[in-house]
């Protein structure tokens, strides 16, 4: 028996403990605009297999991010990152890691900004084709790629870039029309 289903209370008592551990994270996701899970499991043949997953939800309207969920879509977004994709065959752990990504529209620019631990500003690649930007990075022991949807067509070269303690930002100039 797992340490959940041991924790689980039987009828109306468990009901109720459920309900109010779902209140308590719509409050959070009320007061901060976004939950945030992860976690990480190694498996296989002597546990070379290492699998990372996350998931974020983001309430509809919080702060300027313009992917879905934002202030400028209607609705909450939820967004998984990590290494674990689905397959027609079941999970697959993948070799290269989705890195958790806030894209910004703001009235000049577009700032992506990518949580790449690990990596080192020599490592990290980021192109721009049509209205999408492909972000790639290398750190010692994991890769990371992530296609980006654009909200507005912007220019291929950066206006700014960094990368500081494992935090990736790039600032894009939108085209004029």
């Amino acid at each position: 028996m797992s340490e959940d289903e041991k924790n689980t209370k039987p009828g109306i008592g468990g009901l109720l403990e459920g309900l109010n551990n779902f209140v308590e994270i719509v409050m959070k996701l009320n007061e901060t605009g976004e939950i945030l899970r992860e976690g990480e499991f190694k498996g296989g043949k002597d546990n070379q297999v290492s699998g990372v997953y996350g998931l974020r939800i983001k309430a509809a309207g919080s702060g300027n991010n313009s992917s879905p969920g934002s202030s400028s879509h209607k609705g909450p977004s939820v967004e998984h990152f990590g290494n674990i994709k689905k397959s027609a065959a079941g999970p697959l752990v993948a070799e290269e890691r989705e890195p958790l990504v806030d894209v910004f529209d703001e009235q000049d620019t577009v700032t992506i900004i990518a949580e790449i631990p690990g990596a080192t500003e020599e490592t990290i690649t980021i192109s721009i084709d049509g209205p999408v930007a492909y972000l790639k990075a290398q750190a010692r022991d994991r890769k990371y790629y992530k296609e980006i949807a654009l909200p507005a067509a912007v220019e291929n070269m950066p206006k700014e870039k960094s990368y500081a303690n494992g935090i990736f930002s790039s600032v894009f100039s939108k085209q004029k029309s």
